[in-house]
C-alpha cells in the first residue's frame, strides 16, 4: 500500500473537459475525481452539517447580501485548506484551471470553492455565477458529493 494517495483527477478527465468547453461550452463527467477523495469530502460536510457548522448561504455579496430562502435554500462552508481533503480537492481544481489557461488561453487567476448542504426539499433557483456588474466568474465547477445520487 502506498504512502501517497492517488491523483484526486482522472487522466482523461482534463483532455475530455477541455475538448467539450470547446464544443459545446460546458462538460458533465462522472467519475472526474478520486472516489475516496469524495467520500471523504462527504463525510467531513456532512459532519459540518450534523453540527449546525453550516451558514445560510445569501444571494449577493457585501451590502448587497441578502438571504433569500425563495431563492436559495442551502447552508455552506467555504473551502480553506483545513484538512487533507480540502488540500487534495483544491490542488486538483487548481490543476483544472492551469490547463484551461494553457489550452484555451483563459487567464484564470483564482478559484474559491464550498461546500453546499441541500437539505430535503431545499433548491436554488436558475442562475448566473457571477454577480452584477462584474465578469470574473468565467468558469464554474459544481461536484455532487452524494454517495447514493439516483440517475
Amino acid at each position: 500500500m502506498s504512502a501517497f494517495p492517488p491523483p484526486a483527477l482522472a487522466p482523461e478527465a482534463l483532455p475530455q473537459l477541455i475538448d467539450a468547453l470547446v464544443e459545446q461550452g460546458w462538460y458533465l463527467g462522472t467519475g472526474v475525481l478520486d472516489g475516496d477523495l469524495c467520500a471523504e469530502l462527504h463525510s467531513e460536510l456532512q459532519t459540518l452539517a450534523d453540527h449546525d457548522a453550516l451558514e445560510a448561504a445569501g444571494i449577493g455579496r457585501g451590502n448587497e447580501l441578502q438571504l433569500r430562502r425563495d431563492i436559495r435554500g442551502d447552508a455552506i462552508h467555504w473551502l480553506d485548506r483545513e484538512s487533507l481533503a480540502q488540500r487534495r480537492y483544491l490542488n486538483a481544481m487548481g490543476e483544472v484551471q492551469q490547463a484551461l489557461n494553457q489550452a484555451l488561453f483563459l487567464g484564470l487567476f483564482e478559484y474559491e470553492a464550498h461546500f453546499a448542504h441541500y437539505p430535503a426539499g431545499a433548491f436554488y433557483r436558475k442562475h448566473l455565477d457571477s454577480f452584477r456588474g462584474r465578469a470574473n466568474r468565467v468558469v464554474s465547477t459544481v461536484g455532487y458529493l452524494n454517495p447514493d445520487w439516483p440517475a
